[in-house]
């Protein structure tokens, strides 16, 4: 066993120290990755990494009001590696600062340490999810989204501006995002019309909201905000596909049944509830080789369901006929049609 003469600062005489952990580094190193963040414009929050010591170290942070080194405040939350202003704290978090400025100090046994930090106060305000979305003037195509100031802003707390960013796709295709933005006042409400849409169409919205920064940079985004509006119902606006080959005959003891084809309509477009086609038809007249005219019976309008091929039978075997295929919902259809002539 071995003893040993160690001289241990803040003590006036070397001591001999026999089988005891002396613990030999450094005095007070700087931190990194400092950084600051104020959440809901109501909490301030700022962490660090400590370095390593072997010699017990503590770090204490303070703010300095309006960067003044004379005018510091400790903070009041404190735990290794971070700190919290907020407004119901004492010290409070206080808002109406340019520029934030810290003095973070380390002390040990060794001696101490001072680093000071200068952040922008506004490219480091996450804002508070907007209180409520609601939609007004719901058409066809196109919505109108009333957005609310968030938590914390709505009574000018903040005097910059805010931009609103509108994610919103269809619910049933959500990688077909699309982007709109507006930009208000911080305390004021904010309205964005969203066009170019798909008619009887469920779309999921996520708005979020940033501050406008003094010098360009993006801040940070707040949480999302999500709601979902249908759109009104239309009449398709597509005509069946079909070309001329587009259907089969049969004729039996003097009958025929032809069965038509057609491709479907996108399921996005469809445009309404209760999407079918309604299938018409007249015999078509030709009395001589050089003169055509047209007889028309009455028409025969034969609703069919949301299908791609429709037999009809029973037909008179000698007479040709003109089909015309209508993309219907809710009993109004498409004006645009395409026919099968001389079927």
């Amino acid at each position: 066993m071995y003893s040993c003469l160690v001289p241990i600062p803040n003590y006036d005489n070397p001591s001999w120290y026999v089988s005891s952990i002396i613990g030999v580094d450094y005095p007070p190193q700087n931190v990194t990755h400092f950084n600051c963040i104020s959440i809901g414009f109501a909490n301030l929050t700022c962490t660090w990494q400590e370095p390593h010591n072997n010699v017990h170290t503590r770090y204490f942070l303070h703010d300095l009001v309006n960067e003044n080194p004379l005018f510091r405040r400790k903070c009041p939350n404190f735990r290794p590696g971070f700190c919290e202003f907020r407004l119901d704290t004492k010290p409070p978090y206080i808002q109406n600062q340019k520029y934030l400025s810290f003095m973070l100090e380390g002390t040990n046994s060794l001696g101490t340490s001072q680093q000071y930090f200068r952040l922008k106060h506004d490219e480091i305000i996450k804002p508070d999810i907007p209180k409520f979305v609601r939609f007004s003037d719901v058409r066809e195509t196109s919505v109108v989204i009333n957005i609310s100031v968030p938590k914390g802003m709505e009574y000018k707390e903040f005097n910059g501006d805010l931009e609103y960013i509108v994610n919103f796709y269809p619910a049933s295709f959500p990688w077909k995002k699309k982007v709109v933005s507006v930009r208000t006042k911080s305390s004021e409400n904010a309205i964005a019309k969203v066009v170019d849409l798909i008619p009887n169409t469920t779309y999921r919205f996520e708005v979020t909201c940033r501050v406008i920064t003094e010098s360009g940079k993006n801040s940070i985004r707040s949480e999302a905000k999500n709601e979902t509006e249908t759109t009104k119902t239309d009449v398709p606006y597509f005509a069946p596909v079909t070309e001329r080959s587009s259907f089969s005959s049969k004729s039996i003891a003097g009958n025929r049944s032809i069965t038509l084809y057609w491709k479907p309509v996108s399921f996005e477009f469809e445009n309404g509830k209760d999407f079918g086609y309604l299938i018409e038809y007249h015999d078509h007249f030709v009395p001589t080789r050089y003169t055509r005219q047209a007889f028309k019976k009455l028409n025969r309008p034969i609703a069919v369901n949301n299908v791609t091929s429709y037999t009809i039978e029973h037909m008179d075997s000698g007479t040709a006929t003109i089909f015309t295929i209508v993309f219907c919902e809710c009993e109004r259809c498409i004006i645009q049609s395409n026919s099968c002539d001389g079927c």
